[in-house]
């Protein structure tokens, strides 16, 4: 699934592109026809949710999950995927945004039921992941047994992170061991660790050697 940071790249493209711009056709007809005529006032990520919004109070909101992406061309360009899977496209006077295999495409008036339950953005596995091997801590140290000059420090590195993978093209701008289970650390070249960690059950990544409590 994509990161929080993806999103907002994906965001800032789209707002580029198509904020201050009237819709002249959007598809599906049957679900997105009303969209015709309407004009693009903005475009929002929330967590990993996206919503265009339009002058009528009506935002398009999708959720990319582990398959969807938004793309955008120029009218007449040559789409990068076939047309079968595109959910939703966007067409203005100098852009096609194309929505493709995203699992949840849905007009709302009201973004509460869709991201009511969320709280602040988070940094996500990835960067998690990689952070704290950045600074060779255990993930399965309490944070109740980490000092608070630590944690600043952890909070900061992760913030560098993010804030470099949202302008870069990707998550390997720097050295990481997210998904690379069974690979040689980049530091110490000991096998990284994978197993899963907290109630969503994601996958933590991390070097035996070089992260160690405390």
């Amino acid at each position: 699934m994509p990161e929080g940071d993806t999103i907002w790249r994906t965001a800032a493209a789209l707002r580029r592109r198509l904020t201050g711009h009237t819709v002249q056709r959007a598809r599906p007809a049957n679900t997105l026809g009303r969209l015709g005529g309407r004009l693009i006032t903005g475009v929002d990520p929330v967590g990993k949710h996206l919503f265009i919004r339009f002058d009528n109070g009506l935002s398009l909101h999708t959720h990319m999950r582990m398959t969807g992406a938004w793309h955008v061309y120029a009218p007449g360009e040559r789409w990068h995927r076939p047309e079968h899977i595109a959910r939703a496209v966007l067409e203005t006077d100098d852009t096609v945004a194309v929505c493709f295999l995203a699992p949840t495409v849905e007009l709302v008036r009201d973004d509460s039921n869709s991201v009511g339950h969320l709280g602040p953005d988070g940094i996500g596995n990835i960067h998690r992941c990689n952070a704290l091997w950045d600074l060779g801590l255990d993930p399965w140290q309490p944070v109740a047994a980490t000092d608070d000059d630590t944690l600043r420090h952890l909070a900061g590195t992760a913030r560098d992170r993010v804030r470099r993978s949202a302008v870069a093209t990707g998550f390997r701008g720097a050295p990481g061991v997210h998904g690379c289970g069974g690979r040689p650390c980049p530091r110490c070249g000991t096998p990284i660790a994978v197993r899963t960690q907290g109630e969503m059950a994601r996958l933590t990544f991390w070097c035996r050697r070089c992260q160690v409590p405390r």
